[in-house]
C-alpha cells in the first residue's frame, strides 16, 4: 500500500464522525499495515 493511501485513508478514519468506530478501524488498520 503507497504512503499516500494510507495517509489518506488515515484521515477518513480520523475523520469519520463516530469516534469508537473510527479508532476501531484505525487499531485494525494499523495491524494491516503493520504486516
Amino acid at each position: 500500500m503507497t504512503r499516500d493511501l494510507k495517509e489518506e485513508c488515515r484521515a477518513l478514519i480520523l475523520s469519520y464522525p463516530i469516534p469508537i468506530h473510527g479508532l476501531r478501524m484505525l487499531q485494525e488498520f494499523g495491524i494491516l499495515a503493520d504486516q
